[in-house]
């Protein structure tokens, strides 16, 4: 499955759908998934689910969930292999835009829960992200109760180079979410 050239695979409404995609390949340059809750109560989100042996997202593409007061809908990836700005060699892409994948509150409700995972509860061979953002974030209206968004990374081998950046974030009285890496090996870069 190959999305690109400014495609918007796109859910919203007080309760809005799921997006699932399940493919051998899944590629998204420089497009779109998202999942809009305009909801006032928690259990009124749909998420994004993709579940591949690859996944390679490039040049600018987002994927995000957003609620207003509900709770925002959960990412998950099950992938063999996770690139983001990342060449089929393992290169970073050279001026790439950068790649968002976002769980988001704008007012009382909770943000999701972002996950990069391989197949059937296993880890993902290998997690290379370039100039790539992943958040979780609530706003100051945020209700101190709600659960938190996390960001979970389960893989034999993690790289974050150019800028990469992983951030759970909170303007408010709630706390911010867990980031947690289950790696066997680590790689860190600053941008070029």
């Amino acid at each position: 499955i190959s999305l690109a050239q400014e495609t918007v695979l796109s859910t919203s409404g007080n309760s809005p759908g799921r997006i699932v995609i399940r493919s051998g390949h899944f590629v998204i340059d420089n497009a779109h998934l998202e999942v809009l809750s305009t909801a006032s109560h928690p259990n009124s989100t749909g998420g994004i689910s993709v579940q591949t042996e690859q996944a390679t997202l490039s040049q600018g593409s987002t994927i995000v969930t957003s609620t207003i007061d509900g709770t925002a809908g959960n990412i998950a990836f099950e992938v063999g292999t996770f690139r983001s700005n990342v060449g089929a060699a393992g290169s970073p892409l050279i001026a790439a835009a950068p790649v968002t994948i976002a769980s988001t509150s704008t007012g009382h409700g909770g943000a999701g829960t972002i996950s990069i995972t391989g197949n059937a509860g296993k880890p993902a061979d290998a997690v290379l992200l370039s100039k790539t953002h992943i958040v979780t974030g609530v706003s100051n209206a945020a209700d101190p109760t709600v659960t938190p968004g996390n960001i979970e990374l389960t893989a034999q081998r993690v790289e974050l180079t150019n800028g990469t950046s992983l951030r759970a974030d909170t303007t408010g009285g709630a706390d911010a979410g867990a980031i947690t890496l289950n790696v066997e090996t680590l790689k860190t870069q600053a941008g070029p």
